[in-house]
């Protein structure tokens, strides 16, 4: 009975956090499905509103451009020139509120006690729960949708926009000092969702961002050169990657570039 009654308020504990993450994730994954079709076009992530790519009709909030129920209430197709919708867009909604959810079970609800699942989070996220945990978790969910983004862009043009990471970045510059206010100061070993680490580590953290200045200082001089530089005498915007003739050349532009950070690594290992 008693086991019941823990288990009934479990469930009422986690389970509006739960459909909240999950329509988060929603609604993440349609933008991330303007961001995967406008990036590699170089197009606007906001102008012109979302519409439908063949006739041009609007997108109207709460109908068409509903995540994952949109797609399904239209049955597949635009209302306006009746033209099959992909089913891909409502997927990868789907898929984003599915990893959202999934995220938010191995973070907060699985016991820590529990093998394997229980230690992909920890103790902090059962102390802080997600009333105080939540910028933590937006922005472990932004880098999820990110590398999830990254991914699908660079299968279809073999490049990573760089304002997906720009984006994820300025995130954590934002979120993690609200983390800091909310999370509770007790107990002290878990105020940080992240362990932290040694001097040892520092050393080798820090000389390997001086091996990144390094490495750049002496590409900007030319003592090092840029890679890729005449891919574009070579191969068209028409033309696949695999057409330039000299990409093993290349790696080896790209090895030198990485020499300093990973002797800078070397020396901070030895001086930490």
């Amino acid at each position: 009975m008693l086991a019941d009654t823990a288990l009934n308020l479990d469930l009422l504990k986690h389970i509006p956090w739960a459909v909240f993450v999950f329509c988060l994730g929603a609604s993440v994954g349609s933008f991330m499905n303007v961001v995967m079709y406008r990036l590699p076009l170089g197009m606007s992530l906001s102008m012109p509103p979302s519409r439908c790519p063949i006739c041009g009709g609007r997108l109207r909030f709460f109908r068409e451009n509903l995540p994952i129920l949109g797609w399904l209430i239209l049955r597949g197709s635009c209302r306006y020139c009746k033209q099959p919708i992909p089913i891909r867009y409502m997927l990868v909604e789907l898929a984003m509120a599915v990893g959202f959810l999934g995220l938010y079970i191995a973070l907060f609800w699985v016991n820590t006690r529990t093998p394997w699942l229980g230690a992909i989070g920890g103790d902090w996220w059962h102390v802080q729960q997600f009333a105080r945990g939540w910028p933590a978790f937006i922005l472990v969910a932004f880098c999820f949708a990110g590398l999830v983004g990254m991914t699908v862009i660079d299968a279809k043009t073999f490049m990573i926009p760089i304002q997906i990471p720009v984006f994820v970045t300025i995130a954590a510059f934002l979120l993690w000092p609200v983390q800091a206010v909310l999370a509770s100061p007790w107990p002290r070993v878990d105020t940080w969702p992240i362990p932290g680490v040694n001097w040892w580590w520092f050393s080798v953290a820090a000389c390997g961002g001086a091996g990144v200045g390094v490495a750049r200082v002496l590409l900007a001089m030319g003592v090092l050169k840029w890679s890729f530089a005449d891919y574009e005498a070579y191969v068209t915007e028409e033309e696949p990657l695999a057409d330039y003739p000299h990409a093993r050349r290349e790696m080896t532009v790209e090895l030198m570039y990485l020499l300093p950070i990973i002797l800078c690594l070397i020396i901070g290992g030895l001086v930490g």
